[in-house]
């Protein structure tokens, strides 16, 4: 046995996560061994062997606390108030002393007042409201205060410096490569409001010059800056549907950083020329002065390819790059790469802050040109920063493993289920396996759960100094370089490749706050979904659902509803009463008695039983047939 002290972090589903200091090893301890431990604290962790010889983590004992001050929902049980930080918390906080002014569903700060460690719960008392449960404002502020982005330090931008803004402009201009007379255009959702990149393309007899324009930021942003310093404590920006979080200045995210159309603007460009036969023969990587011509969204974009006006330079200029992109995709996919095709949906919400339906954001050929070129742009900033770093050996890479062994059986398992033979296929061909699969059952309404049992399988992507492959991609070597406005692991890439940075021992601890403001925005942005999925279920919870079974585990049925995108549960009891055994390969449950057969993917109509926000489920049952 060994010991060493660890910051618990907690997952969505209430499992812990610590790191061994010396060894970096990670280890998941089950939300009912937590005991007691929340999210921040430290801990004392003891490793153990089990029986299979295989390194067990426990918590010892709880150190100290995180903190005394916490934003929580206000739920009742019986005749007492408790307080949620987060679902599945692994210890109940009773509040002592509630006014009548607060009510089940209000998000309130409160203080510990005592932690009671050696029993269940804590007690606590609320300090002020932060937003009652009717505020049409409530799940913004939940987000916002849970994950304290509330915390982020303010940009103060005065007058002087938004005029030296557009002095950099115009010092810089005189010393870069003028591509203002190139056709330029900036493709973007319809509700974007900063531009990172643009297309132009060139097409001659025998070859083709693509230029791909990355907003140069770092003209703006200088190394270690007070700007950079509160940049890199966001990491990202944050886009929420009633608040967007910049990670710069909002001067300089929407205007003098943004490629908008019809200015003078700084750019980094990826000139890239292919032959005739559409493989590259040359790259570079360059500071230019653009102007972009058009601004483009997704849906204008697929129109004009499909109007057929030949004599509007934007059809051949999109019909070109739909053309070139196709290529690219084609050899991505045939040399490694992988696609899960995610058709996302968008809420529509009324002056209260609840969904009132919901549109589905299909895939556009818009969106295939566009990442295409960012996709090739990222490599080519790659092999860049590989080569312009030999002495210093220092980068920002984004590498993604390949699925485990235990994952890549349960993969082959899942392949040989649906198609009904056998499959075993090798490291190489895995990314193959999935392309085939998924192909199959592209035109399939359950091709949306197929892909999330699939990404379930996979390993997360992060950054780190060296280049190790990104399996997802089929690319030896990858880097994050087209959103350097919206994203600071970009704008660490451009610093590198300007040599602006070659001190090495300061990039681990950069990278490390890249890889925790991605994952954090993440969470921001997926937990203000499932909350605006869940109101949109709670405001229809008499209709009729279409679910597909995801998955079994323990007492549950996990079941995927497209129309919130949410994934919620069907209780085992709630089924025709019988004895039901699940299958080796944990994809069918049967009743031995009556033969009822539940499969991964099926799909089934369900109702709501009840929409929980303290747990952020929503909980399904199979209606009786008529």
């Amino acid at each position: 046995m060994n010991f060493f002290n660890s910051h618990l972090g907690i997952y969505s589903k209430g499992k812990g996560v610590v790191t061994n200091p010396e060894t970096q090893d990670k280890y998941y301890i089950k939300q009912n061994r937590l005991k007691g431990a929340l999210n921040g604290d430290i801990v004392q962790i003891k490793v153990f062997y089990n029986k299979w010889k295989y390194p067990k983590a426990v918590i010892a004992k709880i150190i100290k606390r995180s903190k005394r001050l916490y934003v929580a929902i206000i739920y009742s049980k019986g005749k007492r108030k408790f307080a949620s930080i987060y679902p599945y918390q692994a210890k109940q906080i009773v509040l002592k002393g509630v006014s009548n002014k607060s009510k089940d569903g209000d998000l309130v700060q409160i203080e510990i007042l005592e932690w009671r460690e050696n029993h269940k719960s804590a007690y606590g008392k609320v300090i002020r409201i932060i937003s009652n449960c009717n505020d049409k404002l409530l799940d913004i502020n939940y987000v916002y205060f849970k994950h304290s982005l509330n915390k982020f330090k303010n940009y103060t931008i005065n007058k002087n410096e938004i005029s030296s803004f557009q002095s950099i402009i115009d010092k810089e201009s005189i010393k870069r490569i003028d591509l203002r007379d190139l056709y330029t255009i900036t493709i973007d959702p319809r509700d974007a409001k900063d531009f990172d990149d643009a297309i132009s393309i060139i097409s001659k007899n025998n070859t083709i010059d693509l230029y791909i324009h990355i907003a140069d930021v770092t003209s703006f942003v200088k190394y270690d800056s007070e700007i950079d310093r509160i940049a890199r404590e966001r990491a990202n920006s944050y886009y929420l549907t009633e608040r967007t979080i910049h990670m710069l200045p909002e001067q300089l995210s929407t205007y003098f950083c943004s490629l908008v159309p019809d200015k003078d603007r700084l750019a980094f460009t990826v000139k890239v020329t292919f032959d005739n036969e559409l493989n590259i023969t040359s790259s570079k990587i360059f500071e230019s002065l653009i102007k972009s011509n058009k601004r483009l969204s997704y849906d204008q974009a697929d129109e004009i390819m499909n109007c057929s006006d030949e004599s509007d330079p934007y059809f051949v200029i999109l019909n070109d790059l739909k053309h070139l992109t196709h290529s690219l995709k084609k050899s991505r996919l045939k040399s490694g790469g992988f696609e899960i095709n995610k058709n996302e949906i968008a809420f529509n919400i009324n002056q209260n802050g609840v969904p009132i339906n919901t549109i589905k954001k299909s895939l556009m050929e818009s969106h295939s040109i566009v990442e295409e070129c960012m996709l090739l742009a990222n490599k080519i900033a790659a092999m860049r920063m590989i080569k312009a770093n030999k002495k210093y050996k220092i980068g920002v890479f984004r590498n993604h493993e390949a699925p485990n062994e235990r994952n890549k059986s349960d993969l082959e398992g899942l392949f040989s289920f649906f198609l009904k033979e056998k499959i075993s296929g090798t490291d190489s061909r895995m990314s193959e396996e999935i392309n085939h699969f998924l192909n199959l059952f592209q035109s399939k309404d359950v091709y949306k759960v197929l892909g999330l049992l699939i990404m379930k399988k996979m390993q997360k992507a992060k950054y780190s100094t060296s280049p190790d492959n990104h399996f997802g991609l089929g690319f030896s070597n990858y880097t994050h370089f087209t959103s350097p406005i919206r994203r600071y692991a970009d704008l660490l890439v451009h610093q590198i490749i300007k040599g602006n940075i070659r001190d090495s021992n300061s990039l681990y601890g950069l990278i490390e706050l890249c890889n925790e403001g991605e994952l954090k925005s993440q969470l921001c942005e997926r937990e203000y979904k499932t909350l605006k999925g869940l109101r949109f279920l709670n405001s229809k919870l008499s209709n009729t659902y279409t679910g597909f079974i995801l998955e079994f585990k323990g007492a549950k049925i996990f079941v995927h509803n497209p129309l919130s995108s949410l994934t919620g549960y069907i209780l085992k009891r709630s089924l025709p009463k019988d004895k039901y055994i699940l299958s080796k390969n944990r994809l069918v449950l049967t009743g031995i008695s009556r033969g009822i057969k539940y499969k991964v993917g099926q799909k089934l109509k369900v109702k709501i039983d009840k929409v929980d926000f303290t747990s952020h489920e929503v909980c399904f049952y199979i209606p009786p047939k008529d």
